[in-house]
């Protein structure tokens, strides 16, 4: 490895060799507990009797990788109770950053809006998508403002105190999708590389869990 790419881009990041090769030795049983994230259970139980009850829902993402690849997660736990929920994702150039059109996905039927990668600094649009009998769901990982949104259903890195540092949407969908997967059973290893594209993305660190 000697004067290597790797070894240029392991002493930039200051990362030990062994270290590195340990990580790669970790499994998907080495992921944190599903019960981490504090609402986790209460989201779960919402969508799961959303889906007993033929609910419409829509997965909002965004338009960058790891808004992508968020929302194809949230697209498999849910497709994994045998429900087809319907999913969105913005132009950057029409559409703009963030849950819009709410009156058009009204007017669709959709009782519930799962916003991932986007969604806890939109405070007006939740508050106008509640008046409209529209229940918002917020899994995201962006900086928190001094209010977080009227909903009673996020899950969030920072709101539930993950750890000392922020990680990918990818990321939180993933550690808590053995909740909407059930059974303590996990999305596999398909899902694991989406998750580790959206923390590349997203410039987030990558250590222990």
């Amino acid at each position: 490895m000697k004067n290597s790419f790797l070894e240029k881009l392991l002493n930039f990041y200051q990362i030990d060799y062994q270290d590195l090769l340990n990580e790669n030795e970790q499994t998907l049983d080495d992921l944190p507990s599903k019960d981490i994230f504090k609402n986790g259970k209460k989201i779960a139980d919402f969508l799961f009797n959303a889906i007993k009850n033929s609910e419409k829902i829509l997965i909002y993402g965004d338009y960058d990788c790891d808004g992508i690849m968020s929302t194809s997660i949230i697209y498999k736990c849910l497709a994994n109770q045998s429900y087809k929920p319907g999913y969105y994702i913005p132009s950057r150039e029409y559409d703009g950053y963030g849950l819009t059109k709410v009156d058009r996905f009204f007017k669709l039927g959709y009782k519930i809006i799962i916003c991932v990668d986007n969604g806890i600094t939109l405070n007006e649009v939740v508050d106008y998508a509640n008046s409209l009998g529209i229940i918002v769901v917020i899994l995201d990982h962006h900086q928190i403002g001094e209010k977080v949104p009227n909903t009673e259903y996020i899950m969030h890195p920072e709101y539930d105190a993950f750890g000392p540092y922020n990680i990918s949407a990818g990321a939180v969908y993933f550690s808590g999708s053995a909740l909407l997967y059930g059974n303590e059973q996990r999305p596999g290893p398909l899902w694991s590389r989406r998750t580790g594209r959206a923390g590349v993305h997203a410039v987030c660190r990558a250590d222990g869990q």
